[in-house]
């Protein structure tokens, strides 16, 4: 489920990682260097060392995003090297920002008077968004988001449904401590070095198993999650209420208060300002 407040700095996310054996002995450090790009989400910097790529999203000055064609480019990339002698086993997913990591999609997607310039498609954000989670959901690697400063999320079933309620309610703001200890992200830190440290450590032990168990091991935490169905009529209402009169008036306020999203008091802190483009 779709929801607007942020985790502030300095949180981890694994997605998925277990382990089945004693891993082996770390393959080759060398690394090389690829990007991905698109005019609506900005560039992808992919530096691959081994079995892991670390994916660093650059779209300044918020990470904004309304085409998320880049994650399809990444998980197909993903996917031809699984063949490979040093397939992926891991992707971490961090940002070139020290403020933001992902801040939210072009809020004109929702702007019936200033619609989202192309390749962006209003009608079909929601689409995109699920067939983007899939894809790396269902990739047989392990995904590892290193959320170093805001990001407006999905997926609050996973806090259960009281607390579901109360943040998508209320678009309150959680600081990433609380959002370790409701479980929303695995482990909170003081820094961004200790972050970028233990990551890349639980990448490095992560990789160091067989692909298969990892791959196994995914595929069955993953059955926990919200059906095709589910995330379907998600996106369902996402598109009935975009389409309603109050969410363009909402999206113009936005729109007028976040200076064309960019790096402003209002994006900084959108739930703390959010309600300030109700009424």
């Amino acid at each position: 489920m779709f929801s607007t407040f942020s985790l502030h700095k300095f949180a981890v996310l694994a997605l998925a990682s277990s382990s089945l054996a004693k891993p082996t002995s770390p393959a080759s450090k060398s690394s090389y260097i690829s990007t991905i790009s698109s005019p609506g989400c900005g560039t992808l910097k992919l530096t691959t060392t081994g079995s892991i790529i670390r994916a660093e999203i650059d779209s300044p000055t918020i990470n904004l995003s309304h085409d998320f064609s880049v994650i399809d480019s990444l998980a197909g990339q993903t996917k031809n090297q699984s063949n490979s002698s040093t397939p992926v086993k891991a992707v971490i997913i961090s940002s070139a920002s020290p403020d933001f990591w992902i801040s939210h999609y072009d809020i004109h997607t929702l702007s019936v008077n200033d619609p989202v310039k192309p390749p962006g498609n209003a009608s079909t954000i929601g689409d995109e968004i699920a067939r983007s989670v899939a894809a790396l959901a269902n990739l047989p690697v392990i995904s590892i988001a290193e959320i170093n400063g805001q990001v407006t999320d999905a997926g609050d079933e996973l806090i259960g449904r009281a607390r579901a309620l109360e943040y998508m309610l209320s678009a309150r703001p959680m600081d990433a401590v609380t959002a370790a200890i409701i479980g929303w992200v695995s482990r909170a830190f003081g820094s961004a070095a200790k972050l970028k440290g233990e990551v890349d450590a639980l990448a490095e032990r992560i990789a160091g198993f067989p692909t298969q168990a990892l791959a196994a091991i995914k595929e069955r935490v993953n059955a926990q999650n919200p059906s095709v169905e589910d995330v379907q009529g998600d996106n369902d209402s996402f598109v009935e209420l975009a389409a309603t009169e109050t969410v363009n008036k909402a999206a113009g306020r936005f729109l007028k208060l976040g200076e064309e999203q960019t790096d402003t008091r209002f994006e900084r802190d959108i739930p703390d300002n959010i309600t300030e483009i109700v009424g």
